[in-house]
């Protein structure tokens, strides 16, 4: 706990102790898990060391006019992963105008939580954020030949050598944001699919008359040891009414699908993986001390970031161990 002050108090020094305010976010309802903090200790702690503290409701961390950096110094974030989603945008626009955020006890963000809802990690296929999560309501598009079970987020597809080869699936419909990237991810299991792609996992993009405008996909898998992890980072094109995410099989064979997961991606955990990671620069960024740097000679601001030089550090050789 000493590191922990020592942290604030150098995160604060360009302040007047007393002068600045630490706002805690305080959610009762929120789920709790090991490495939570105990906002109301920590505001007692703060305190104890001569900081001014105020409680952030989730309904506050919302609202313009009271997290602003003029009067919340800092933001703390004791619950892990967890973000309310209703304060999503307020909360981008508040660091974008200078304010600053400690999370404690997980990635922050990973999870966007809902009031009062619920949270969006259950393992279950969840619609647009902030959104209650719900059993998904999968239908079958395949053959009469073709055998498709469904149990919650488990699902079955057989389909014999007689039937024909086609692109047999289950699908589930959700509503989804235009300015919101997406991870659609799951879990496929096949001793083999022949005479055809395989199975994977896709979202099909339509506009409000039901056309397609676009799809993206998964890896495609024909035999796989055990469980095999699927994802693809979903970005919703202009014009999209609805998303269908599909469980496909293509080809003969049987595979089983398991937790398929969409929830929304708000942190610089994700990207576009190239030769760089490429982000959008409404994502939050955070700064991972286990992150292992390896042959990196450049650091530098991504697009949109930064006001100052394009490049930050430019090191002689190779970089290469944890970003801490």
């Amino acid at each position: 706990m000493r590191i922990w002050l020592v942290t604030m108090t150098l995160l604060v020094n360009s302040w007047a102790l007393g002068q600045c305010v630490v706002g805690i976010w305080h959610e009762p309802s929120v789920p709790k898990q090991i490495g939570h903090a105990d906002p109301k200790r920590l505001a007692n702690l703060l305190r104890q060391n001569g900081f001014t503290v105020q409680l952030l409701s989730s309904s506050d961390l919302t609202n313009p006019q009271i997290v602003t950096p003029q009067k919340i110094a800092i933001v703390i974030l004791p619950y892990g992963a967890y973000f309310p989603a209703d304060a999503v945008e307020n909360f981008r626009s508040y660091l974008k105008a200078g304010g600053k955020f400690v999370s404690l006890g997980g990635y922050a963000f990973d999870e966007v939580w809902d009031a009062g809802r619920g949270t969006r990690d259950g393992g279950e296929l969840e619609g647009e954020a902030p959104a209650e999560p719900k059993v998904p309501q999968w239908e079958r598009v395949a053959h009469e030949k073709v055998q498709v079970s469904v149990k919650g987020n488990h699902i079955r597809i057989a389909v014999p050598e007689d039937a024909s080869i086609d692109w047999h699936r289950v699908r589930a419909f959700v509503a989804l944001r235009t300015d919101w990237r997406y991870l659609l991810t799951g879990k496929v299991r096949t001793e083999g699919i022949s005479n055809g792609h395989g199975a994977y996992l896709a979202a099909d993009y339509l506009d409000a008359n039901g056309n397609r405008i676009s799809f993206q996909q998964t890896q495609i898998v024909k035999r796989t040891e055990g469980w095999q992890e699927l994802g693809v980072v979903l970005q919703i094109p202009k014009g999209t009414a609805k998303v269908a995410i599909n469980a496909i099989v293509h080809g003969h064979g049987t595979a089983e699908f398991a937790d398929i997961v969409v929830k929304p991606i708000i942190n610089a955990r994700w990207g576009d993986a190239r030769d760089a990671m490429h982000i959008d620069p409404d994502q939050f960024a955070i700064f991972d001390p286990s992150f292992r740097i390896d042959g990196a000679t450049v650091l530098e601001w991504g697009a949109g970031r930064g006001t100052g030089d394009e490049v930050v550090l430019r090191t002689k050789e190779p970089m290469k161990g944890y970003a801490a």
